[in-house]
C-alpha cells in the first residue's frame, strides 16, 4: 500500500459530495416548469419535416432523374440509327460510358418483341469488370450466351447456359400500347433476375427498322434499392428522427436510420418488406395513424389513400408523442414513391430556444456552485481514475510494460492499483506461453478459453535448423542455449512483425500460421514474404555469428496453404491454441525435403497460385511427400516480384526447361542443359540434384514403362 497519511472510503466521499450537489441542482431545477406550447412545437415540427422531405426528394431526384433523362436521349439515338441494339459489341461500347458516368445505374437491359435481349452488368463485388448476357430464342432457343469483360471492355471469358430468361416477361418490358408516347416508365420495386438484388428499373421503347412501326426495342436501366437506402439512412430531421421511402404498396425502398440496419446484410434483408414489418416502432405506429387519417384499411395499398401532402400530424409511440408527414414523389403517370419523415417530440423540446433560456436562467447559480465543487472533486477522483482507466486499456491490448501507479488518498483506488499491478505481472508471464493475438482476444472477450476449433483457410510456415544435432553436440549446453535463444529472438521478431501467429517451438523448429485468430485475406502472401525475410535476416545473422566464432544456423522453410482446423485443443484443464490437419503436415514435409534439393524454402502449389502475381517462383519438382499418396508440385520462392535479379530468374527458367525435358524422358538433353547451367551457377542445389538424378537414370539403362518422373519420398 502507498504510504499516505489518511485513506477514506470512495463510497462515503462520493456519496457526501454528490448528495450536496444533487440537492443544489434539484432545488434550482424545480423552480422552473417546462411548459409545452403545442403550436410552437407543431411549427417547429413542420419546419424540420418539410426541410427533410425536400432534401430527401431532391436527393432522390438527383439519384433517379439522370437515368430517365438518359433513356430519352438513348431513344433518339436508336431512332436515328446510331446504335444497333442487336449487336452485343456495339451495345457494350455504347453503354459502358453511361454506366461509368452514372454509378447509381448498375446495369442496362434491352429486349424486343421477338424475345431477343442483351444485358450489360457492372461487376462490383467480383473486383470490377463487366458481364453480358445475350438471348436470341429464334436462333438459340433456351441457350443463353454469357461473357465477362475487363474494365476496359476486353472479353475475358465466354460460356453458354440454358435459362428461362425472356425479356418480354420482365417487369420493365413495355407491352405495345404502353409505349406509344415514348415516355420513360418506372417499375414497382422487384428483384433483379441476374443479381437477385432489390431495385427499380426505368425503361423506354424505341422504334427500330426505319421508324415506321416495323419494330421496336425496350431499353431499361436498373437502380439498386441498397443505394437508395444509403441516402435515406444518412438523412435525419433531428437527433432521433427518421426519414424513409416506401413504394405505393408500402414496401421499404429507402430504409430509415436505425441500428438494426447498420450492416449491408441487414439492409438487404429489410428492403422490400412492408414498412410496418421493419421493426421500427415509431414507423409502424405512424403508418397506422396515417392510414386512419387517409381512410385506408390495414391491407389497402398506400397509393389508394388521400394524400394530404405537407400536413403534419401527431401520434403516440413507445409512450411518447411523435410528429410526422408524408409526401408523394411521382416517377411516371402510374408509379410513385412515398417519402415519410418522423420526429419524436423530445427532440423538438431540446431544440426550442425558449426552453433552453428558461432552464439556463434557473440553473445558472446552481451550475456555478457545481463547477466549483467539480473542480475540487476532480483532483481527488478524476485524475487517479482516469489513470487507472488508461492503464486498464493498455492491459487489454497486452501492453504490459511497467507502469507508475496513480497517486490517490482513496482506499479503493489504492487497492485497485495494487490489483492492477498483479494483473500486469500475470499477463506479462502468460503471454509468453501463448500467441499474443490469442491472449489479446481472450482479454477482450473477458471469458475463459474453451475447447473447440473451426476449419478455415490458413497458411502455415515450418522452419528448422539444418544439422542442428551436430551443432548441439559441438557446444556446451549453456552456450548452445544462449545461441539458440538469440536465433529464436531473431525469428520471433520477424514472424510477429509480419502478422504471424507463433504456434509452437519444437526443439529447433518454429511453427507459425496466418489467417487466425485474426482474419487475413492475403495470408499466403504474408507467409511467403515472411519466409523470405527470415531467410535474408538469417544470412545477416550468420555473418555476425561467424565473426563471433559461433556455429552458423542455416534454416530451411516449408510453406503450405489450405483448409486447416484451428482452435483450442487439449483438455478442459490445459489447452493449446494450435493447427491440425493435412496442410500442417504438408508444410512440415516441405521443410524437410529442402535437404534433398539443396533449397532453403519450398512452397506448395496452392501457395504459388495465391501469390503468383506478388512473388517470383522456380518450379523445382513433382513429388509424393513422405506419408502421402497425392502428387504435389514443389516451388521455390525466389523473392518478391520485381526484386529478383535477372540472372536468378534466368537460372529458374533454364532449370524449369530442363525439368520439363527430364519429365518428358529426354534425359540426355536435360543433362546437357543442366551442365550448361552448372557452368554458370555452380552452387545451385536443384541444378546439381536434377543432373545427378538424370545421370543415374541414364546409367541404369532404359526407363521403366510406368516411369512418370515423380520423386517419391518414403
Amino acid at each position: 500500500m502507498l504510504p499516505f497519511t489518511r485513506v477514506v472510503s470512495i463510497r462515503w466521499s462520493l456519496l457526501r459530495n454528490l448528495l450536496l450537489l444533487i440537492v443544489l441542482l434539484s432545488g434550482s431545477l424545480l423552480v422552473t416548469t417546462i411548459l409545452g406550447a403545442r403550436e410552437v412545437v407543431r411549427e417547429l415540427a413542420s419546419t424540420l419535416i418539410d426541410r427533410t422531405e425536400r432534401v430527401t426528394e431532391s436527393e432522390l431526384n438527383r439519384f433517379l432523374v439522370p437515368a430517365a433523362r438518359s433513356l430519352s436521349v438513348i431513344r433518339e439515338w436508336i431512332g436515328a440509327g446510331e446504335l444497333d441494339t442487336g449487336d452485343v459489341e456495339d451495345f457494350v461500347r455504347f453503354f459502358q460510358p453511361l454506366l461509368r458516368q452514372f454509378r447509381q445505374v448498375t446495369s442496362v437491359n434491352s429486349g424486343d418483341d421477338a424475345g431477343n435481349g442483351i444485358l450489360l452488368l457492372r461487376l462490383v463485388a467480383e473486383g470490377g469488370g463487366w458481364r453480358t448476357r445475350e438471348v436470341r430464342p429464334a436462333e438459340w432457343g433456351r441457350r443463353t450466351r454469357y461473357t465477362t469483360r475487363s474494365d476496359e471492355g476486353k472479353m475475358l471469358e465466354e460460356w453458354w447456359e440454358e435459362t428461362d430468361y425472356d425479356p418480354r416477361e420482365r417487369p420493365w418490358f413495355l407491352p405495345r400500347g404502353a409505349d406509344s408516347g415514348g415516355e420513360v416508365r418506372w417499375t414497382d420495386p422487384y428483384l433483379f433476375f441476374s443479381t437477385h438484388e432489390p431495385g427499380l428499373t426505368a425503361s423506354i421503347a424505341a422504334p427500330v427498322g426505319g421508324g415506321d412501326g416495323a419494330g421496336r426495342v425496350v431499353i431499361a436501366l436498373d437502380v439498386r434499392l441498397e443505394d437508395v437506402s444509403a441516402l435515406t439512412t444518412e438523412l435525419s430531421p433531428s437527433t432521433h428522427g427518421i426519414a424513409f421511402v416506401l413504394s405505393e404498396r408500402g414496401e421499404a425502398v429507402g430504409l430509415p436510420r436505425d441500428p438494426s440496419f447498420a450492416t449491408p446484410e441487414a439492409r438487404r434483408e429489410a428492403i422490400l418488406k412492408l414498412g410496418s414489418e421493419l421493426g421500427v416502432p415509431s414507423m409502424r405506429d405512424g403508418a397506422l395513424e396515417w392510414r386512419r387519417r387517409a381512410g385506408l384499411g390495414p391491407d389497402d395499398p398506400i397509393g389508394a389513400g388521400r394524400f394530404d401532402q405537407g400536413t403534419v400530424f401527431d401520434f403516440e409511440s413507445g409512450g411518447e408523442n411523435h410528429w410526422a408527414a408524408v409526401r408523394l414523389l411521382p416517377l411516371d403517370i402510374d408509379t410513385a414513391l412515398i417519402i415519410g419523415v418522423g420526429i419524436p417530440e423530445r427532440d423538438l423540446f431540446s431544440d426550442a430556444d425558449r426552453q433552453r433560456v428558461a432552464l439556463l436562467l434557473a440553473t445558472v447559480a446552481a451550475v456555478g456552485l457545481a463547477v466549483a465543487m467539480a473542480l475540487i472533486l476532480s483532483r481527488g477522483y478524476s485524475r487517479p481514475l482516469k489513470t487507472l482507466v488508461r492503464q486498464s486499456e493498455r492491459l487489454r491490448e497486452l501492453d504490459t510494460d511497467p507502469i507508475e501507479p496513480p497517486h490517490s488518498r482513496l482506499r479503493e483506488v489504492v487497492k485497485l492499483s495494487e490489483a492492477q499491478e498483479l494483473t500486469r505481472a500475470a499477463l506479462e508471464s502468460f503471454k509468453r506461453y501463448m500467441p499474443v493475438d490469442v491472449v489479446r482476444e481472450l482479454v477482450r472477450r473477458g471469458t475463459a478459453a474453451r475447447i473447440g476449433g473451426e476449419v478455415q483457410p490458413l497458411s502455415i510456415l515450418f522452419s528448422d535448423i539444418r544439422n542442428f544435432t551436430t551443432i548441439a553436440e559441438s557446444m556446451e549446453p549453456e552456450a548452445l542455449t544462449a545461441h539458440v535463444a538469440d536465433y529464436f529472438d531473431t525469428m520471433v521478431e520477424i514472424l510477429s512483425a509480419n502478422g504471424g501467429t507463433i504456434d509452437k517451438f519444437i526443439g529447433d523448429a518454429v511453427v507459425t500460421f496466418w489467417g487466425a485468430p485474426s482474419p487475413d485475406p492475403v495470408h499466403s502472401f504474408h507467409a511467403v514474404r515472411t519466409a523470405l525475410l527470415c531467410r535474408d535476416r538469417i544470412v545477416e545473422r550468420n555473418a555476425e555469428w561467424k565473426a563471433r566464432g559461433l556455429p552458423l544456423l542455416h534454416t530451411r522453410f516449408g510453406v503450405a496453404t489450405g483448409r486447416t482446423l484451428v482452435g483450442n485443443v487439449g483438455s478442459p484443464r490445459r489447452l493449446s491454441y494450435t493447427v491440425l490437419g493435412d496442410t500442417a503436415n504438408v508444410a512440415s514435409r516441405l521443410q524437410d525435403v529442402n535437404r534433398h534439393y539443396g533449397t532453403e524454402i519450398l512452397a506448395s502449389e496452392p501457395v504459388r497460385d495465391a501469390t503468383a502475381g506478388e512473388v517470383a517462383y522456380r518450379r523445382v519438382d513433382v513429388a509424393a511427400l513422405r506419408g502421402k499418396h497425392s502428387i504435389v508440385t514443389l516451388y521455390e520462392p525466389l523473392g518478391l516480384a520485381g526484386a529478383v535479379p535477372a540472372e536468378r530468374l534466368e537460372l529458374a527458367r533454364g532449370y524449369e526447361a530442363a525439368l520439363d525435358l527430364y519429365r518428358a524422358k529426354s534425359l540426355g538433353a536435360a543433362v546437357e542443359s543442366l551442365l550448361a547451367l552448372e557452368a554458370r551457377f555452380a552452387e545451385d542445389g536443384p541444378t546439381k540434384w536434377l543432373r545427378k538424378k538424370c545421370e543415374a537414370l541414364l546409367a541404369d539403362g532404359a526407363l521403366p514403362d510406368d516411369w512418370d518422373g515423380v520423386t517419391r519420398f518414403g
